[in-house]
């Protein structure tokens, strides 16, 4: 028998005993002889078993290797996989079977599988062949009335009762102002959400929102909750007394909003959670310093939602955010400058589309109320009058009966005409060198809106606008309900204009280039004197727009 190199053999008159002097050999009984053991290898692919899916959870069994590479497999590398090979997760260490959640992204309607590695003291070894495919389906809809609590930063009002000069379902301008443009369109194609209950106080942290705001959410009847809160807590110019002043952590932020959706899962039938929107960089952006600190709090805010079966997650920062910036600046346009935090008319309705689509297909949602016949006047024929005040008003035969149109400050040029039957268009001109200018288009009919609305009362107030050809300083169109006169409470459903915006920003086009704008539902807070309808339009100076009203509307909800 040939003695391999690096062996000697000793003889001890008993049996010859071959030693290695080099290294590990073994025995090759087939040719009776040693030969040289090859190093350790990484270790073979393991067998994937049958995976499955329940929910958002994806369970993938697996078998060891055939061949551990001459040394024990110490543990196990998994890979989550979409259906074209694109890597989403890996895990390591993973027991047997591996597990895949929410917290790795897995959502539903998408399609995965996955794949696992054997290490061992060498290293990892291949990826076994993919598993099975499986996909998580779509959950059928929350089924519940249309009837929520909204409340968290900078909502578009500050209490219900609403306080006097609050302007809510802004199309630009407050941190909700998306919400109103997805209701405008989830109107049009079915049930939207009425946020009867608006309980947010402006500029307030998440900590607030929790010891203040909640328990007023919780203690309504309303079947769902809205919540946005986040970016303002991450803010430290705002003032944060009961942390003693100091800004609040991350970790203290993370917990305050999950205690909140907590809550708020188990009270309601539906939640809603908006996650904190990129910011600009501006003068009065405390937050923007923090920016960094966004994406960790959204991802661990999602994983919690998509663990909650009645939780929809609603994630602005990823449709908003600038993939190219290393500043984690939103993309141009959808964020206004000269504040760095709240969208443009612009953002909002881009953003609103976004969300309608996103509730039309999770929720499948039942009014609350019904509303009752129209309390304005006809839209149509001849006969209104004018208050032309500082400014000038020509065409008024176009305005129907019972209706005024009135230039309520500044000195601007008002022309009426009507391009189609049920429209009064309103070209505007404003001076140059004057102040800004407001019009107003109100019903007559004061006292039969008094006499219908009461203290108590659910009212609710919308029209159809269009913003024809180009316009210039052009800031507000709204439709606004007004207890008790001009020092009153005023509810309003706008499209907002900024400096920093084009002057197409106001061509929302829906259903036949329309918009259509809506005030949520309000509770008439206190005895009124006086009910008004206002749709108004705003202008800077120098500013001209030309505006087409349609198909107003006031109802009482019941």
């Amino acid at each position: 028998m040939a003695i391999p190199a690096g062996f000697k053999m000793q003889n001890s008159g008993y049996y010859t005993r071959i030693t290695d002097n080099t290294g590990p050999y073994v025995f090759d009984g087939t040719n009776m002889r040693l030969v040289a053991a090859a190093a350790n290898n990484p270790p073979a692919q393991p067998v994937m078993g049958t995976a499955s899916i329940s929910g958002t959870t994806i369970t993938a069994p697996y078998s060891a290797p055939a061949d551990n590479g001459g040394s024990a497999v110490t543990s196990y590398d998994a890979a989550l996989l979409d259906q074209y090979d694109n890597v989403l997760a890996v895990l390591t260490g993973v027991p047997n079977p591996a597990v895949f959640t929410s917290a790795q992204g897995v959502s539903t309607n998408v399609a995965y599988k996955v794949r696992v590695r054997a290490v061992n003291s060498v290293g990892p070894g291949s990826y076994s062949a993919a598993s099975n495919i499986v996909t998580a389906s779509i959950p059928p809809p929350i089924t519940a009335l249309n009837s929520a609590t909204l409340f968290g930063d900078s909502l578009m009002a500050y209490g219900n009762p609403v306080v006097a000069g609050s302007s809510p379902a802004q199309g630009g301008g407050t941190s909700e102002s998306h919400v109103g443009w997805a209701n405008d369109i989830l109107r049009q194609t079915g049930v939207g959400i009425d946020g009867t209950s608006l309980r947010a106080v402006g500029g307030t942290t998440a900590q607030n929102h929790l010891n203040v705001q909640l328990p007023l959410a919780l203690a309504d009847s309303w079947d769902g909750a809205w919540y946005h809160g986040g970016v303002n807590s991450y803010n430290d110019t705002i003032s944060a007394p009961e942390n003693g002043g100091v800004p609040y952590t991350q970790a203290q932020n993370i917990a305050a909003v999950t205690s909140i959706v907590n809550q708020l899962s188990a009270a309601k039938k539906w939640v809603i959670v908006d996650s904190i929107n990129p910011v600009s960089q501006s003068g009065s952006t405390g937050a923007k310093s923090r920016a960094t600190e966004f994406p960790a709090h959204n991802a661990a805010i999602k994983a919690l939602c998509n663990s909650l079966p009645n939780v929809i997650f609603f994630d602005e920062y990823s449709l908003v955010v600038d993939p190219a910036s290393q500043q984690f600046n939103p993309l141009p346009n959808l964020i206004q400058g000269t504040d760095g935090i709240h969208r443009t008319t612009y953002g909002a309705r881009a953003v609103g589309a976004a969300l309608a689509a996103l509730l039309a297909s999770k929720l499948s949602l039942t009014k609350y109320k019904t509303a009752g016949s129209n309390l304005l006047p006809a839209f149509t024929g001849t006969g209104g009058t004018k208050t032309q005040g500082t400014g000038t008003i020509t065409g008024e035969a176009a305005l129907p009966a019972n209706w005024n149109c009135q230039v309520a400050s500044g000195s601007a040029n008002v022309v009426l005409s009507n391009p189609v039957p049920g429209t009064v268009r309103m070209s505007i001109t404003n001076p140059s060198g004057s102040v800004a200018t407001t019009v107003y288009l109100q019903p007559t009919n004061n006292a039969a809106l008094l006499a219908a609305i009461g203290n108590g009362s659910l009212v609710q107030a919308g029209m159809d606008f269009a913003s024809v050809g180009t316009s210039v300083s052009l800031t507000r169109i709204a439709a606004s309900i007004r207890i008790n006169g001009s020092g009153g409470t005023i509810w309003n459903a706008m499209a907002r204009d900024t400096n920093t915006e084009t002057a197409t920003d106001f061509k929302y086009n829906q259903a036949a280039s329309n918009g259509r704008r809506w005030t949520h539902p309000w509770v008439v807070p206190s005895v009124p004197t006086s009910v008004e309808l206002l749709l108004a339009v705003n202008l800077d100076p120098s500013g001209s727009a030309v505006v087409d009203i349609s198909s107003p509307i006031l109802n009482l909800l019941t």
